[in-house]
């Protein structure tokens, strides 16, 4: 019997290309974020289903996700968006790889690591235009000194990009502040560089909505997976993207309890009446957050079932009592749809006092991810 799986539904994963897409002019570049192994549905096996759909260009956050996927053969760019230091750029070269440069003290420790005879280490300059994370300031020093970066013998600098720091927003206002801000620091360097790489800035939000954050290239994460907070999505789109994940599991164990009785450690459920409690074979090890204790709630047999008790770190327990035809080996749908009853992963991020992205990116290693339409 199968203890707990995840469905990854690759059609919805192209839909949800597809629709992003429509949004975008035919030369905008497309880069899949694919950072956190895919935010939990599998770099490899999205990144790989992605090439067969004409994608090249991805985004991870490190050096290892990035080695990942090429070690996997995944082909096209991959950009690495967070730090890299010295002591990673030949290791870049290695696996043809493309990191982000941040500050010009970043730049020169990379060109003397990889010496006057080493062939030029592929880069994006990254800007600070509001983020205070990583990147360049948008004042003349730093002007200076990424011309300086572009011109260094052993660095090619193929691309420059910012970030919004409104990932959803009702106000679109702090986002043309940015851009406004980025276009006038590009036109500075402009002066100075011939040619600035590809240019970016947008994510998810963006490419949908701010059409003027487009520039080259959009970086697209969240949409792609379904995992953008149902509220912030406009004009109906939360219609328009599909979810691509769903988690499931099958009961390994069913026991009938009176009134009065209590389920889990520390007794924070205490029946009403007497009821059939079944046990689900996940656990706040595998990703099931504990505030779902008497929260959440899954789908057994087309109906719903309240999760009673405390999270423990193997399994929980649901009441099915008024639910029929249930056995050891029925599944149940933490994550999905059965029947005409769904529960979606924002309800489920919601629940456990976190979001759609959280929820998805801890899901643990004991799930055996399943997917489906690869093709």
């Amino acid at each position: 019997m199968k203890r707990a799986w995840a469905e990854i539904d690759l059609k919805k994963l192209e839909h949800n290309l597809d629709f992003v897409k429509s949004r975008l002019k035919k030369d905008t570049i497309f880069m899949a974020v694919v950072k956190a192994n895919a935010y939990g549905h599998g770099a490899v096996k999205v990144a790989k289903f992605l090439n067969k759909k004409g994608i090249e260009h991805f985004a991870v956050a490190n050096l290892d996700e990035a080695i990942e996927l090429r070690k996997a053969d995944v082909l096209g760019e991959i950009l690495i968006l967070g730090y890299t230091d010295e002591d990673d750029a030949k290791i870049m070269a290695k696996y043809d790889l493309t990191g982000n440069i941040g500050s010009f003290e970043q730049a020169k420790k990379i060109s003397k690591a990889l010496g006057e005879n080493f062939n030029k280490v592929k880069y994006h300059i990254s800007v600070n235009t509001g983020m205070n994370r990583l990147g360049f300031n948008t004042d003349d020093k730093s002007i200076e000194e990424i011309a300086k970066v572009y011109d260094m013998d052993n660095i090619k600098i193929v691309g420059i990009g910012s970030h919004l720091l409104e990932s959803y927003a009702y106000d679109d206002s702090i986002s043309y502040e940015q851009i406004g801000e980025f276009d006038k620091f590009l036109k500075s360097l402009k002066k100075l560089i011939n040619n600035l790489g590809v240019i970016h800035m947008t994510n998810s939000f963006g490419a949908l909505y701010i059409p003027k954050s487009h520039y080259d290239m959009v970086r697209v994460g969240s949409v792609l997976f379904n995992l953008a907070p149902k509220i912030f999505m406009r004009n109906g789109d939360e219609k328009n993207v599909l979810g691509v994940l769903s988690l499931k599991a099958n009961i390994v164990n069913i026991r009938q309890i009176k009134r009065g009785e209590t389920v889990g450690y520390d007794r924070t459920f205490t029946a009403k009446r007497d009821s059939k409690i079944a046990v689900i074979p996940l656990g706040y090890v595998d990703g099931i957050y504990r505030k779902l204790e008497n929260n959440g709630r899954v789908i057994v047999n087309g109906e719903y079932c309240d999760i009673v008790g405390a999270i423990c770190m193997d399994s929980f327990m649901i009441d099915i009592t008024d639910v029929k035809n249930v056995e050891i080996g029925t599944t149940a749908t933490i994550v999905g749809t059965d029947g005409d009853k769904t529960i979606d992963i924002h309800e489920q991020g919601e629940r456990s006092g976190s979001n759609e992205c959280a929820f998805c990116t801890r899901l643990g290693r004991r799930i055996k991810f399943e997917y489906k339409n690869f093709e």
